[in-house]
């Protein structure tokens, strides 16, 4: 029986992957459970480890295709993602970046948002409010239903209709930015962003996963959201080393709904500097500033299957920010 093409698609990226983390683990001399030696592929949201038998689907943990960003604000694949948190609380995470996404846009002028329309003796209707300058009131019904012949009478004959709305609103949006900038910052430097110079998982790596598997506790405290007129050639990840205390990695992406809105986020490094370092530096600094960063863009994408490129990061780190852990 012919394998399916999305199949092949897992089992490609399941390959690139597995031989990363061994090019990183050979190096740094990690010690794996005995039937991980030859092939391991590690979500990158839950730090589990997978056989290839994790590529089929008949399995309840099996491994799945993940977006960054997600896919209904313009994302691809990157990685492979253990089934139960791509189904359950990843797609809440996703879904609230969306509505956070659209209702920027809307604020800004551009975007429309949808919405529950209530008028007199307790009728409902759905419909978008849309913003481009103006407000426009958009009216959906299918049919032509007793709530909606009220509403047409209404405007037909009223010069005065008072209308109400409500929208939903995001929970917690920057729980959708750190997973598509962890998912971002993995696609572009593999496992090496995960463990640092040491035989030890980097833990403000880690903290990310934490927060993800925990979004109604604060592991992580507010992130600032960049938004900058970043170029295309920092699009990916960046090493950021001056100034000295914000050092870090800089995660650039393109979150697309009526437009496409580019933003980055700074993720801590393989050292001893940590996201409380990070958010109180942050802190000190106004947000109508601007800031003069230092950093090394990676002239090109990183082979993750081969093994120089899998410890450039670890290399470069180095090199501009000191020994990691």
């Amino acid at each position: 029986m012919k394998e399916s093409n999305r199949y092949k698609r897992k089992e490609r990226l399941y390959e690139k992957y597995s031989r990363n983390f061994f090019n990183v683990r050979s190096f740094l001399k990690l010690d794996v459970d005995k039937q991980y030696e030859e092939q391991c592929y590690i979500c990158p949201l839950t730090f589990r480890m997978h056989n290839i038998e994790s590529l089929d689907d008949k399995y309840l943990d099996s491994l799945t295709f993940e977006h960054a960003p997600p896919k209904s604000l313009g994302g691809n694949v990157v990685a492979l993602t253990s089934k139960n948190i791509n189904t359950s609380s990843g797609h809440s995470i996703d879904e609230n970046l969306r509505i956070f996404v659209q209702q920027h846009e809307f604020k800004r002028g551009n975007g429309q948002l949808p919405v529950k329309y209530y008028f007199g003796d307790g009728y409902s209707m759905k419909g978008n409010i849309k913003n481009n300058g103006g407000l426009t009131f958009e009216f959906l019904s299918k049919t032509e239903h007793h709530a909606a012949k009220i509403l047409k009478t209404k405007l037909q004959n009223a010069t005065d209709l008072q209308l109400s709305w409500s929208i939903n609103n995001p929970n917690n949006p920057q729980l959708g930015i750190l997973k598509t900038a962890l998912l971002i910052a993995f696609r572009e430097l593999g496992y090496s962003f995960y463990f640092g110079g040491s035989r030890y998982i980097n833990p403000n790596t880690i903290a990310i996963i934490d927060q993800l598997a925990n979004p109604d506790k604060e592991i992580i405290g507010p992130i600032r959201i960049l938004q900058d007129n970043f170029p295309d050639d920092l699009l990916g990840a960046s090493i950021i080393y001056e100034p000295r205390e914000l050092r870090s990695v800089l995660v650039v992406f393109d979150l697309v709904g009526t437009t496409r809105n580019r933003i980055g986020v700074l993720l801590p490094g393989p050292d001893e500097y940590g996201w409380n370092d990070l958010q109180n530096e942050m802190g000190k600094i106004d947000r109508k500033d601007k800031i003069n960063f230092k950093f090394y863009a990676f002239r090109r994408a990183l082979d993750l299957r081969n093994e120089d490129d899998s410890l450039e990061f670890l290399r470069i780190w180095e090199e501009y920010n000191g020994i990691t852990r």
